[in-house]
């Protein structure tokens, strides 16, 4: 399963811990570029997403779980 990289900015305002999770274990590893260089702006939306899922984790672990479950890997 392959889901489309978010911006920044939602993944920061992103109240909900499925889709946080969703991106977390769905989002495909940053792209390499033509020049051999990684993609940043992609390797800055995963770096993203990693903090926001622990603030939203540490807030209600019990919604983790249950996104967890609810999504599998």
């Amino acid at each position: 399963m392959s889901i489309p990289f978010p911006t920044v900015e939602q993944v920061e305002t992103c109240e909900n811990v499925e889709e946080c999770l969703r991106w977390n274990r769905f989002l495909p590893s940053p792209a390499v570029m033509k020049d051999g260089q990684i993609n940043e702006a992609q390797v800055e939306v995963i770096d993203a997403v990693i903090s926001r899922l622990r603030v939203l984790r540490a807030r209600d672990n019990e919604a983790y779980v249950r996104a967890s479950k609810n999504l599998g890997w």
